[in-house]
């Protein structure tokens, strides 16, 4: 055979080798394309909580995947599983991702391991887990909530006083990183106010026994507390009370304390952090004063009396009080500023009012039920 013949013969082989490569690439594209599409079909499902959608599309595509991808697919299938309460085969795949080298989702899926845990009562799995988080992922988002992980175990097992007692360790530990104190400073309030609103004795509560005579209304009077906080201690739905009935009854040793610059209102008890709620405080051209003020005036369902002049009834949708006002006195000074509800839920955690301090309704309705006549409030900023 000639060198330009074989020349020829060979350049046409590497040709076509070239062009069946070439379209083999294209197909695998295309395979590629069709499987982003699908794939963003079923984030879709996910997003509108459409779990058995998405599972379907995702297990169609997931044996075409490799890598990176693959193990995306396997985590999101896995949460498919769990949304839908088939923890066994969430887990299975989960597993699958845990055995990869892709550990962009091992933090979640060992936090989600560990409140599954928690669930079933196996504690020491539910810690191991946590652990896995700190030990593995120190400047993971949910490394906070993993240390947290203890107060979360304590609760499971109804060790309340234990709980509230660690997270106010996290709080005045100054080796703690600043959102463990963040989560810290959250759960300790929802605990606080759990352990309040319930039957169970704590070191700040007393046991009244009901005397002849007695009324709500003249034992709240006598020992400093609201009417509406001894019916939600004792789970009351009247005001029916009888002789020698026994009432949990909070010693009342409440304040309140604002932070202006952080938009949070802390409720304190005996000086020490009880619970914090997110606010709205006033704007540039009218701040919310500082200084040391009184509650000195409660009211249910106010009435607004607009600066600019008028009246708005309680109840209008024009009446920027809500649903309660606390009225603040500076002094033997009566003020015109107060907290009241933040009727634009949104509000919260901007400069928005007029001075006043708004806070979402379900919180001015709870601190309303909590705080009494005379109680302090403190109103400081960063600077």
């Amino acid at each position: 055979m000639k060198p330009k013949t074989l020349l020829s013969i060979v350049f046409l082989i590497a040709l076509l080798v070239f062009i069946a490569g070439g379209s083999a690439l294209l197909i695998q594209n295309k395979r590629n394309q069709l499987n982003q599409i699908r794939y963003q079909e079923a984030v879709v499902f996910l997003r509108d909580s459409k779990y058995p959608e998405a599972l379907a599309i995702l297990q169609n595509i997931y044996p075409k995947t490799k890598g990176e991808t693959q193990t995306e697919i396997l985590y999101q299938i896995g949460n498919c599983y769990q949304k839908m309460g088939e923890i066994s085969e969430a887990e299975k795949y989960w597993k699958k991702v845990l055995d990869s080298k892709y550990t962009f989702y091992h933090p979640a899926i060992y936090y989600e391991l560990a409140q599954q845990r928690l669930k079933d009562e196996k504690f020491e799995e539910a810690q191991f887990y946590y652990s896995q988080i700190v030990g593995k992922f120190p400047s993971h988002a949910l490394v906070g909530n993993a240390l947290l992980g203890p107060a979360d175990i304590y609760l499971a097992k109804k060790e309340f006083e234990k709980a509230r007692k660690y997270c106010e360790e996290v709080i005045e530990n100054p080796s703690s990183s600043s959102i463990a104190k963040e989560i810290a400073i959250d759960k300790l309030g929802e605990i606080n106010i759990n352990l309040l609103f319930s039957p169970v004795s704590t070191d700040i509560s007393e046991t009244y026994t009901i005397k002849a005579g007695d009324s709500l209304f003249s034992i709240a009077t006598k020992l400093k507390t609201t009417i509406a906080l001894l019916m939600r201690v004792n789970n009351l739905t009247d005001n029916i009370i009888k002789p020698g009935q026994k009432l949990k009854t909070i010693i009342n040793k409440f304040s309140i304390s604002v932070n202006v610059d952080k938009r949070d209102l802390f409720l304190n008890y005996d000086g020490k952090l009880f619970k914090r709620y997110k606010i709205a405080v006033g704007t540039d051209d009218t701040p919310t004063p500082l200084g040391t003020f009184e509650i000195r005036e409660k009211l249910k369902d106010p009435t607004w009396y607009p600066s600019s002049g008028g009246v708005v009834a309680p109840n209008s949708p024009e009446n920027l009080l809500g649903s309660r006002w606390i009225g603040l006195w500076q002094g033997v000074q009566k003020t015109s500023y107060g907290i009241h509800e933040a009727v634009e839920p949104s509000d919260i955690g901007k400069y928005v009012s007029n001075g006043c301090i708004r806070m979402l309704k379900t919180d001015l309705e709870e601190l309303y039920d909590i705080v009494t006549i005379g109680i302090q409030v403190t109103i400081k900023g960063n600077q």
